[in-house]
């Protein structure tokens, strides 16, 4: 899909109202991950930190298992970038796969996202503004960064990953 600025409002607000009847945290993340699937996303990542923000209290990802396992196994979240934001409260990270110089700790993370066909990351966190908790949406795509830039915009993807955390507090319990 294909995001302009004559389309975008109206995309927006039919995300928004998708949401409105769901109480079912596993119908929310169904829903939220095929408006990923829709702007052309592959995967789509959430994670939030304790109330204290000191900790990551859950995440949930549509990663595919094989990345998810290979990730855990090679411990990626001591050098992952997007860990470091969301831990320190930055508002976004963006990450064009397999492009890291060697000299950076995540190089292997980078490369390997490649070889696993992630192409691009593009994340933005937020607080919640009753506590010190943070939220952050990850959309990740077999393409470059340039390729979501032009085919969504990052200013409209922000506004969109704005609606997906004001219902992004859903986990499977």
């Amino acid at each position: 899909m294909i995001l302009t600025p004559e389309n975008f409002i109206h995309y927006v607000s039919g995300i928004s109202n998708r949401f409105q009847d769901f109480e079912n945290p596993e119908k929310i993340w169904q829903t939220a991950n095929g408006i990923m699937l829709e702007l052309g996303g592959s995967a789509l990542n959430v994670a939030v930190t304790s109330d204290s923000g000191q900790e990551i209290s859950w995440a949930r990802s549509s990663m595919t298992k094989e990345w998810l396992e290979h990730y855990q196994a090679a411990q990626y979240h001591l050098v992952d970038p997007f860990v470091d934001v969301l831990m320190t409260g930055k508002a976004e990270v963006t990450a064009d796969c397999g492009t890291l110089d060697k000299s950076d700790p995540a190089y292997q993370l980078n490369h390997d996202l490649k070889a696993f066909g992630y192409g691009s990351l593009f994340a933005t966190a937020c607080r919640n503004m009753a506590s010190q908790a943070r939220i952050m949406i990850v959309f990740c795509s077999a393409g470059r960064l340039a390729d979501i830039e032009s085919s969504i915009g990052f200013d409209r993807l922000r506004i969109i990953h704005a609606v997906l955390a004001s219902w992004g507090y859903w986990r499977a319990d």
